[in-house]
């Protein structure tokens, strides 16, 4: 294996000298010196495709590139300095949708878990920029973990939302054929293995699709962008579970009703380094201070392997994948009432680019909240932390673009996120090679957030076979657990005598502060208030919508602001956007230059 993935790297790359050593874990590591990010990703993708290797650690360098590195040192001396922060069982690294799923999932148990984010709040990463898509089946075939993860997790997020008081819509996924080689394709595509055992997939004439989509019947449809002549349906593939939520919301819920239950979040509390005696971890390092603890369940994001790093195990590399969507107004919404892709030559050209290659390909997709979604493009960064928008990425979201009447004029939000590739394009998910009491969840890209529910239950089943493993222990059932959470005030969805009710009882709820998305001083209140209390005016904005309309946040925001400060008994100068040094204000407006007092 070792030898022919050598000869492989020699013959494809004859200007470098590429290193390549394979143990006995089966973990390939490269090493050597290259002329373009691609090409160290390239690498190891290729190399991480030999079926043979378990994992790829990539040390390949860019000439003229230094990648920068967190400061693990500076801020490990720092939180030994403020000395112990809490004590645990278990820690959880990271509160994206997997570390909030686990730590509900485990808090029907009787441990002791705190979870630590490096960011202000939860779902301040990648679950952040997700599309909140619940894929009913992944590209991946059968056997593999993201399909598998997949399946289970989709058919979870039905018992999840309603325990949890969020909202997940099954508007289904249908995949129209509008000629005879794209028809042949999907038909092809319903032969496959996995086709039967995803709930309710069905290969439809044009007659049902036009049963389910009165749209088709319409002279002239689908009118699709960017296509001169009229291609009628002639087929498609339905996928009944396919559905949506806001991602967000779901992770909010799931981290409110673990603490409800128990478990304990420390914000803007990054982790730089462990603690250990006797091989075992006996605490974890934060920069806010130490946490004494026995397992550590690594949910980094982008970073999980760092994290193997600083445990002394490191087994895998994060490549970060970036990918931008496009959000429009709610004013022009979807034509369709299932989540619709129309197959035409123009998008699968531009899908099956290079960029494109590991990425499910993006196209036209929507919110909860029936906003129209474009996205996400996909491109290779060696910036982990790099979420900027850029013109590129923001053309090509455009060019996947089939909805006739929508342009940038509509737009009212470009947004990015940064993937967490493995360079076998796999979960992993499973005991550190050497460290057993560090379990990874690393490598959770699409479809992460829809398998969420399904990993936190396989990683308690790993915890408590680890336990057993170690200590010959099993923890007990957690006494007062309660897997129900009440659901917020949404006070745009009520009727309106529930609305009328519900001013009796509150005034506040009938000042409305966001116009755009109708959110009232009341939720904003509540939201301040809850449990989890969020301190930044974008996790204000998380929780109930407030400037995620048209204007975003142009009205709202300054109020949404002002209430934190109020809340929190602070200068309304001190309040951020998203959390560090983001503040909003740098002082008072009409002051005079040259003596600070006020003009006039």
């Amino acid at each position: 294996m070792e030898q022919t993935l050598t000869g492989w790297l020699t013959r494809t790359y004859p200007q470098y000298q590429i290193a390549l050593d394979v143990d006995s874990d089966r973990v390939a590591r490269l090493s050597g010196q290259v002329d373009s990010w691609d090409d160290v990703v390239d690498i190891g993708l290729k190399v991480g495709a030999d079926p043979q290797i378990h994992s790829v650690v990539n040390d390949i360098t860019v000439r003229g590139l230094t990648i920068p590195r967190k400061d693990y040192a500076g801020w490990s001396a720092e939180g030994r300095q403020k000395g112990r922060l809490d004590t645990a069982d278990v820690v959880i690294i990271g509160a994206g949708i997997c570390g909030c799923s686990i730590a509900r999932q485990l808090s029907h148990l009787d441990l002791n878990i705190v979870v630590v984010e490096s960011g202000d709040d939860v779902a301040v990463g990648a679950t952040r920029a997700n599309n909140g898509d619940i894929h009913p089946r992944n590209k991946y075939s059968l056997g593999a973990k993201k399909f598998e993860y997949c399946l289970r997790g989709n058919a979870l997020y039905t018992k999840w939302g309603e325990e949890l008081g969020f909202t997940v819509k099954r508007e289904g996924y249908l995949y129209l054929a509008c000629s005879q080689k794209h028809l042949d394709d999907l038909t092809a595509i319903s032969r496959q293995p996995w086709f039967s055992r995803v709930p309710g997939a069905k290969l439809l004439t044009a007659e049902e699709l036009a049963d389910m989509e009165p749209l088709l019947r319409e002279p002239g449809e689908p009118r699709i962008k960017g296509e001169e002549e009229f291609h009628p349906v002639l087929g498609g593939i339905s996928y009944p579970t396919g559905g949506s939520v806001d991602p967000y919301l779901a992770a909010i819920a799931m981290a409110e009703n673990a603490l409800h239950n128990g478990v304990r979040f420390y914000f803007d509390a990054p982790v730089c380094a462990f603690e250990k005696e006797d091989g075992r971890i006996r605490a974890v390092v934060t920069r806010k201070g130490v946490i004494p603890c026995r397992f550590v369940i690594n949910c980094a994001g982008v970073y999980a392997d760092d994290m193997a790093e600083l445990a002394g195990d490191r087994y895998f590399t994060i490549h970060g994948r970036k990918g931008t969507l496009a959000v429009f107004d709610t004013a022009c919404p979807p034509r369709f009432n299932a989540i619709t892709t129309i197959l035409t030559d123009r998008t699968a050209a531009m899908k099956n680019t290079k960029k494109m290659a590991n990425s499910k390909g993006g196209g036209m997709d929507r919110t909860v909240e029936n906003n129209v979604l474009i996205g996400s493009s996909a491109k290779e960064v060696w910036d982990k932390d790099d979420t900027a928008s850029d013109q590129s990425e923001i053309d090509y979201v455009m060019g996947l673009c089939d909805h006739p009447d929508l342009g940038p004029a509509n737009v009212i939000r470009y947004f990015t996120g940064v993937r967490a590739a493995t360079y076998k394009e796999e979960f992993l998910i499973e005991p550190s090679l050497h460290q057993p009491d560090l379990i990874h969840v690393a490598g959770i890209q699409s479809p992460g957030l829809t398998s969420a529910p399904a990993i936190a239950e396989d990683v308690e089943q790993i915890l408590l076979e680890q336990m057993n493993l170690l200590e010959r222990s099993r923890p007990g059932e957690n006494p007062d657990y309660d897997p129900i959470r009440r659901r917020p005030v949404e006070f745009r969805r009520l009727s309106q005598k529930e609305k009328a009710a519900l001013i009796a009882r509150d005034p506040a709820y009938g000042h409305i502060v966001c116009r755009c998305e109708q959110v009232t001083e009341g939720e904003i209140r509540d939201a301040i208030n809850s449990p989890l209390h969020p301190r930044s005016v974008d996790a204000v904005k998380r929780r109930t919508r407030a400037g995620m309309g048209r204007c975003q946040g142009g009205f709202c925001g300054v109020i949404a602001a002002k209430m934190l400060a109020e809340a929190h008994g602070e200068p309304l100068s001190q309040v951020t956007k998203f959390g560090g040094e983001s503040r909003l204000l740098t002082g008072e407006t009409k002051q005079a230059a040259h003596g600070g007092g006020p003009i006039g």
